[in-house]
């Protein structure tokens, strides 16, 4: 209802006990009032305002603020950072619009439907220490009582009925002013608002959260192609990146989503997912399968898998036949690695990045039963619409072998990846 304080409309209906029920002119909104707060006629709520006075800008939305400041002086973009903000008046329009000074020395013209007279008790905050906040960074509200979150707000922005709902819920911070306050978009698509920062905490998920430029950061041990996986939308993957998995190095850049930019001692960089970052050096230990267990190459291109094998026992050309291929791990190292055999009685010295956990299928007998040469199924391949069919698809759950999905060509019955097997 903030957003209807000091605009004009008419009266619907008065009930028992006085209350006037009054549809807005603008939005055509209906909502019940207090005779105390309903004037006759067209009052201007700027028009005993005087050069000089303190002003409040309603704290609305960014889209409720942009709306009404249309046909009235048009809407800055930064306008947005100045809702729920106190200024002084520094000009009167005759039509009642008028121009606000923030304490930044920053003004704008406002529409008067937007402008009342400040709080009494409002006094220009002393300087804060910068903000521990930045553009981008996921957050969430805290989960307080709305009496508490209402008290906090007083001198941040104010409180409105809509900000209860958004308590206890994420979100991703849009702009951090001058005082420090955080104006947060919600998640959830029930706008942004103004936020005293004591109220608002970094998302306990983004492990770089901590870091700066200069700290040392580890990169996660994890699978080259679950590493490839995170990395979409991330700044993405590049050839030489398996290598440094387990490897620390220093941050050189940080992003404001926190993904961060690691620059590692032969002077190699690269953007890495935050989801792939552990702050400081930590000791690390990478999964490595026992001897007689049965595994999985990941189905990495050939130039990720050779670049990968760097300081791993180096690179066969005939390695890249066995890449999406099950076999059994006949050697462990010390440091991670594994030596995996084939059928076919071939076996190579994999890096520890490149091993996982046996799927059904591969070029052996599966779990599902199917034997060389008598598959139950059809082959799935780059030419149909999805190279791995489930029930939440549109043609329906076509394989059955019951492993994770398989991004690349296969048997629908037991997950065998050699077309002739």
């Amino acid at each position: 209802m903030e957003s209807m304080l000091g605009m004009p409309g008419v009266v619907e209906s008065i009930d028992k006990d006085g209350n006037i029920k009054v549809k807005m002119d603008k939005g055509g909104d209906s909502k019940l009032w207090s005779p105390a707060l309903v004037l006759p006629g067209v009052v201007i709520p700027t028009a005993q305002m005087a050069v000089g006075n303190k002003v409040y800008i309603k704290n609305l939305t960014v889209d409720e603020g942009k709306a009404a400041q249309e046909a009235h002086g048009c809407w800055n973009p930064d306008m947005g950072n100045y809702l729920g903000k106190v200024g002084t008046l520094s000009y009167k329009y005759p039509d009642g619009e008028v121009k606000v000074r923030f304490e930044d020395g920053i003004q704008y013209s406002w529409f008067w439907g937007l402008v009342l007279p400040a709080p009494a008790d409002v006094t220009t905050p002393a300087a804060k220490p910068p903000s521990s906040f930045t553009t981008g960074a996921k957050v969430t509200i805290k989960s307080v009582a709305p009496s508490e979150a209402q008290a906090a707000q007083s001198g941040h922005g104010g409180w409105v009925a809509s900000m209860e709902k958004m308590l206890g819920k994420t979100g991703v911070v849009e702009s951090v002013d001058k005082d420090g306050d955080v104006r947060v978009k919600m998640d959830d698509g029930s706008g942004s608002m103004l936020w005293n920062p004591s109220l608002v905490t970094l998302e306990s998920g983004c492990s770089t959260v901590s870091l700066s430029v200069g700290s040392k950061a580890t990169i996660k041990c994890v699978r080259l192609d679950v590493a490839k996986e995170a990395q979409n939308g991330h700044g993405g993957f590049s050839v030489n990146m398996g290598k440094y998995l387990g490897k620390a190095g220093t941050v050189s850049y940080k992003y404001q989503d926190g993904d961060v930019k690691i620059r590692f001692d032969n002077g190699d960089e690269f953007c890495w997912s935050h989801e792939l970052v552990l702050p400081g050096t930590p000791a690390q230990v990478p999964t490595a399968y026992d001897v007689g267990t049965a595994v999985l190459i990941s189905n990495v291109t050939a130039d990720e898998a050779r670049a990968a094998q760097d300081g791993h026992g180096g690179w066969n050309t005939s390695m890249a036949n066995y890449l999406g291929k099950n076999g059994t791990v006949s050697y462990k190292y010390a440091d991670g690695d594994m030596k995996v055999k084939f059928t076919d009685g071939n076996e190579y010295c994999w890096f520890w990045g490149l091993v996982g956990p046996a799927q059904a299928g591969g070029i052996t007998t599966s779990s599902g039963g199917c034997k060389p040469g008598a598959h139950k199924g059809v082959w799935r391949s780059t030419e149909t619409k999805y190279w791995c069919s489930t029930a939440s698809m549109t043609e329906g759950a076509l394989c059955t072998h019951g492993s994770e999905i398989i991004k690349a060509p296969h048997w629908s019955c037991c997950g065998c990846q050699d077309k002739d097997k």
